[in-house]
């Protein structure tokens, strides 16, 4: 660290108080007669309140008006459920349910605008595997035209009326690169991914710009990945590599600004990642190790929730911020 003797005859900036300082900037703060640094401190995550009901592989819709805000519905106890909890930023509140039970479904929107596809019910019922498309409007669930392809174990995002579902396990346990957008009214298949996986983490602003990153391939040798593929609303193209591959991790952001965390490596880790469009950097770990939880929201402000086996636990991430030092003689 300087101190201020080292500072002795270099050229600074003479600035009253902190406004306008950007960060690794020295000042003299005219307002207190002190030399001054900012730089940059470490992101985080912090507890946030409980879920009433445990669960994994739950839907969560992005953030909404207020920080650290999400809707999650669905989930795995077994049996699967319907169950709906809104997050105000302290506290989950339960609503009112999903129409069609399922576990492994994947979300879209935000508090009061959000969209809920796919999954499974378990045990089994039939169809198994769910096509079924629900919206929510801020007070209850809808039935809207279905997925052309039943799936569970899926990824996706973006808004109540443009969001975009990829890959996922099929019939038969098939793991196939089937993606799909929504408009607001119907659902249509597009081009499929490079890579064939099921518990991949999501990124997604829009139908026509995504990310999806991790995921396994369910085969004799199970495959676990690091490979992210971005989404241009015509082609996917296979970008930057997490720095630890891993499946069932949360997954929430846009293409330029995206987190992942959580996940199974194996073993189940807390180790959290930022994507800035061009590469991934690891940054600071969630305090719990799981995987098959849920997220919502931005890289500045997220949140995780759920996990396996049916965790109650919320975490949430907040960015760096800005901080101001004095310089000591």
């Amino acid at each position: 660290m300087a101190t201020y003797k080292e500072t002795v005859g270099t050229s600074v900036a003479n600035i009253s108080g902190n406004s306008g300082v950007v960060d690794g900037q020295l000042w003299y703060d005219t307002s207190s007669s002190e030399y001054k640094y900012q730089y940059l401190g470490a992101g985080s995550w912090a507890s946030g309140g409980d879920l009433n009901t445990g669960r994994e592989s739950a839907s969560s819709q992005n953030i909404g008006s207020a920080p650290h805000s999400a809707l999650a519905a669905g989930n795995g106890a077994p049996p699967a459920s319907g169950i709906t909890e809104l997050y105000n930023g302290s506290a989950w509140t339960e609503v009112n349910n999903l129409n069609t039970v399922r576990y492994g479904a994947a979300g879209a929107g935000d508090t009061t605008a959000g969209l809920a596809f796919g999954g499974e019910d378990y045990p089994a019922s039939s169809p198994f595997y769910k096509n079924s498309t629900e919206t929510w409007n801020g007070t209850c669930w809808a039935s809207v035209n279905d997925l052309n392809t039943g799936r569970y174990a899926t990824c996706g995002g973006g808004t109540n009326t443009s969001a975009l579902c990829g890959g996922g396990e099929f019939p038969g346990y098939a793991t196939t690169p089937i993606a799909e957008t929504w408009n607001g009214t119907c659902w249509a298949e597009v081009a499929n991914p490079g890579q064939a996986r099921r518990f991949s983490g999501a990124a997604v602003v829009s139908s026509t710009s995504g990310l999806i990153f991790g995921g396994l391939n369910p085969s004799a040798s199970p495959t676990t990945f690091a490979l992210t593929e971005l989404w241009n609303g015509s082609a996917w193209t296979e970008v930057a590599d997490l720095n630890t591959a891993r499946y069932g991790s949360g997954g929430t952001g846009i293409v330029t600004a995206a987190l992942a965390f959580g996940g199974d490596v194996p073993p189940n880790t807390g180790k959290t990642e930022e994507y800035n469009g061009t590469s991934w950097t690891e940054i600071g770990d969630m305090s719990t190790a799981t995987k098959y939880m849920f997220g919502s929201g931005t890289t500045a402000s997220a949140l995780a929730a759920g996990g396996s086996p049916n965790l109650a636990r919320t975490e949430e991430w907040n960015d760096p911020v800005l901080v101001t030092k004095t310089l000591t003689e």
